[in-house]
């Protein structure tokens, strides 16, 4: 094995000179690094996760199940907020958490893709970690949460026992193609022989080319069944649709645990359901002295803002103020005008991100006003929209936020992941779960 990094920062700085968003559609790549790194000589069972919305909330409630029956469990998932050992997450039987690898055994990992590496894209580099890591610590089941695709996903390289499919919505058209059958044929694509499929209730053409996809390939799909009243309670996460999530989660693991022999009672699956935990998924943050009360989400395209608004009706929760902003690529207008139209009267603040693809603030805030929507930017001594995502410590710190803020009625800070990774930046331990 090489010794090309000696520092996980070197790493770092290698996959981020990579290029997060560089991406070239073929497995051919991670097909050769897998036989030449033999990954897959020890046999360990893969659960893949695919879809547009819910990955990272199901690919998690499935790990904290497995966890709470006694496995140990490695789960991938992305993106990460302020360090890429978010991305790579191991949970040992009787703990409630999933923690990182510490960073020798990290470079360890890199310095063994890097001698297997041609031109390996930034995801397929951190895939290939990732799996090495879970075997070498000799886990139980991995589950890998799929990048932007299906058919050529560095996840999909991987012998799979399972795939569980999430709501499959319009989001990454760039790539995908522009319309929802494009996007459902290429999640469909991750299917094979022999595996088995869960998903959740899909768009009528989107299960339509699941369906005619499974048929070519002689499997069939188990569509998930609807959480059981039980356990609503032990669902960490918050909103309706994490009860959707938590339903197909536990359809494939109560199937997978017979086929592995794994034995189930129903306080297994309440431990495992409340013990789940992404950051930016409807976390709410009590206030402190220096940040007011926070719901922090991550949705950046229409299906994820209109899961995010219904919840917010379902919980009761009105937010105090609203601070939102995008990256140009995505349905921006779509996502403006549901929140126009639910949170119109809320006082709202648009930041500008720190990225190449950021859509000025200033100019959500000109849409936001012009339809007579009050503006935080409008109170004495408020800055005006379109200030930098890295001045939210200062702005939650203004006596204007201050004054609106409360537990009942929190700041929503919602859109893009770089936004809520401007938080988490600031405020690392936000990072981990609140325990009451």
């Amino acid at each position: 094995m090489s010794s090309f990094f000696s520092k996980f920062s070197e790493v770092e700085s290698m996959l981020n000179e990579r290029g997060l968003f560089h991406v070239d559609l073929s497995l051919d790549r991670m097909n050769d690094a897998i036989d030449l790194l033999s990954i897959q000589d020890k046999y360990i069972p893969v659960i893949q996760v695919v879809g547009t919305n819910g990955k990272g909330s199901t690919s998690s409630f499935i790990a904290s199940l497995f966890q709470a029956a006694g496995c140990t469990v490695g789960l991938y998932t992305s993106p990460h907020f302020i360090s890429l050992k978010e991305r790579i997450m191991i949970g040992f039987p009787g703990m409630d958490y999933f923690q990182p690898f510490d960073e020798k055994n990290l470079v360890d990992a890199a310095n063994r893709v890097h001698d297997a590496d041609h031109a390996l894209t930034y995801f397929e580099y951190m895939t290939l970690m990732a799996v090495l890591l879970y075997r070498n610590a000799g886990v139980d089941i991995i589950v890998l949460e799929a990048g932007l695709g299906g058919a050529h996903d560095a996840t999909t390289a991987f012998r799979r026992d399972a795939l569980v499919v999430t709501p499959i919505a319009l989001d990454h058209r760039a790539v995908l193609g522009p319309g929802l059958e494009d996007i459902a044929v290429d999640k469909a694509r991750a299917m094979h022989a022999g595996m088995e499929v869960f998903s959740s209730r899909q768009y009528p053409k989107a299960a339509e080319i699941l369906e005619k996809q499974a048929r070519e390939v002689g499997i069939s799909i188990t569509e998930a069944l609807p959480l059981p009243e039980m356990y609503a309670t032990s669902v960490s996460l918050l909103g309706a649709h994490q009860k959707k999530n938590a339903g197909l989660a536990l359809t494939a693991f109560r199937a997978l645990a017979r086929r592995l022999h794994i034995s189930v009672d129903d306080a297994t699956v309440r431990r495992g359901l409340a013990a789940a935990f992404l950051p930016g998924r409807l976390q709410r943050v009590t206030g402190s002295d220096v940040h007011p009360p926070l719901l922090l989400d991550g949705a950046h395209n229409p299906h994820g803002m209109q899961t995010v608004l219904a919840s917010l009706s379902d919980l009761s929760i009105r937010p105090s103020c609203l601070i939102y902003t995008s990256l140009s690529d995505k349905d921006w207008p779509a996502v403006l005008r549901l929140l126009m139209q639910f949170l119109g009267g809320v006082p709202a603040f648009f930041p500008t991100l720190e990225n190449e693809r950021a859509l000025d603030g200033r100019r959500l805030g000109e849409i936001w006003r012009g339809e007579g929507h009050p503006s935080l930017e409008d109170r004495p001594g408020f800055p005006g929209n379109g200030l930098p995502a890295s001045s939210l410590p200062a702005l939650f710190a203004h006596p204007a936020l201050k004054a609106l803020a409360t537990d009942d009625a929190p700041v929503l800070l919602v859109g893009s992941l770089y936004l809520l990774g401007a938080v988490y930046e600031a405020y690392p331990t936000l990072l981990r779960r609140e325990i009451p």
